[in-house]
């Protein structure tokens, strides 16, 4: 009941919402765990929503253990000696998105996921002093490595916002 923002919540027009509750009726489960990569200012992967449904198994990848990746995903931002920590520790618009796709469910913590299935890969390219559009690149390379070596990578949010949050600048490469 508390999960207002599910079903028209502006209330000015029918139907303006995300359909969530038909996508859940219509959802099959399979045996492979679908994964969601939030590439944005990482993830707080110690958040009580959000600890037991974060992707990781980064380690059990060699491919990705050699581009720098970590348990929970990869950070583009940091500095080479940084690549496998992605926590969201500036913005927290990452963590806020990953909540949005699959905080847990009945845990008795602030919210739930539209999903109770997803896990979350977090790939960090904003924080720091500043983020670009390169180093967003380098996260989707992870990322599609991730898929080529058969992490069940099936969305990527994108949801980067405006070009700034907290001085913190978004730069594109010229």
């Amino acid at each position: 009941e508390y999960q207002w923002g599910l079903e028209n919540q502006m209330g000015t027009e029918k139907a303006v919402d995300a359909n969530i509750a038909k996508a859940w009726e219509n959802s099959s489960s399979t045996s492979e765990t679908p994964v969601v990569a939030v590439l944005d200012s990482g993830v707080d992967y110690k958040h009580p929503d959000l600890k037991n449904v974060m992707w990781d198994d980064g380690l059990k990848y060699p491919e990705l253990t050699a581009m720098g990746g970590g348990i929970y995903g990869f950070n583009t931002c940091d500095g080479p000696e940084k690549t496998d920590d992605p926590m969201d520790t500036i913005v927290g618009h990452g963590t806020h998105c990953a909540g949005i796709i699959a905080a847990q469910w009945n845990n008795e913590e602030g919210g739930a996921g539209v999903s109770s299935e997803a896990e979350i890969m977090a790939v960090k390219f904003l924080g720091g002093s500043d983020g670009s559009i390169a180093d967003s690149l380098k996260g989707y390379a992870y990322i599609q490595a991730a898929k080529e070596s058969g992490v069940n990578v099936v969305a990527i949010n994108n949801s980067w916002g405006p070009s700034e949050y907290n001085g913190v600048q978004l730069h594109s490469v010229s």
